[in-house]
This record gives structure tokens, C-alpha cells and sequence, in this order.
């Protein structure tokens, strides 16, 4: 049985993700509005506290998503966090961008894809 409060929809873009150990850069595979699914080479143990940013679009306009989170889900190549604290401009920012991912999943559209650059 699904647990889930939140529909999770498939997902390609670069994140930072920064941790007591240091810092990592992933790739967010799937995502809901309170959490992602990261691939990431470095190991970030579970139940560690992360800072998440998200750079949309080029790195001109400045507009990133940033959030808190916790490490809920661990494996060797992935981690799932789940948001604990995000402020207000970027809630709707994520909100926004899920329900975009949301609607093209829905509609059969290949998986949107958004980068860092």
C-alpha cells in the first residue's frame, strides 16, 4: 500500500546538496512536494540534516529553490530527503515546477529536463 501524502513525478536536474560532511552535487531523479529522490556519488548517511538549492534556469537570473531537509532513505548510489523547512518564494517556485513535471508525466510527455548553467 502506498504511503505516500504526495504524487511523485519523474525528474532530471542538477542539484547541491550540502551536508556536515561537506558538499555534493547529484541529480534529482523524482520529486513531490515535500521530497526528492537524489543520485549522488558521495554518501550522505541517513538521517543527516541537508541544505538543498536547485538552480533553475541559467545562472543569470538568479532564481534557485532552497530547502531543508533530512535524509529519510539511503543506498549506495542514491538518497531520498524529505523537505522539513523551505520559505514561502520557494514553495511556490517548487510548487509550480512539480505540478509542470506533474502535467507532462501525465500527458505522456518524455521527462522534462532543466539545468544548472
Amino acid at each position: 500500500m502506498e504511503r505516500r501524502k504526495y504524487k511523485r513525478t519523474p525528474m532530471s536536474m542538477f542539484v547541491f546538496v550540502g551536508h556536515d560532511n561537506g558538499e555534493a552535487v547529484g541529480e534529482v531523479i523524482d520529486a513531490s512536494l515535500n521530497g526528492i529522490r537524489v543520485k549522488t556519488a558521495k554518501a550522505i548517511p541517513t538521517d543527516a540534516e541537508v541544505d538543498i538549492q536547485i538552480q533553475l534556469g541559467g545562472k543569470s537570473d538568479g532564481k534557485s529553490v532552497k530547502f531543508g531537509g533530512r535524509v529519510v532513505r539511503r543506498d549506495p548510489k542514491e538518497v531520498g530527503i524529505h523537505i522539513e523547512t523551505i520559505d514561502m518564494d520557494s514553495f511556490l517556485v517548487w510548487r509550480e515546477m512539480v505540478n509542470q513535471f506533474l502535467d507532462a508525466a501525465t500527458n505522456g510527455h518524455h521527462t522534462l529536463k532543466r539545468e544548472a548553467s
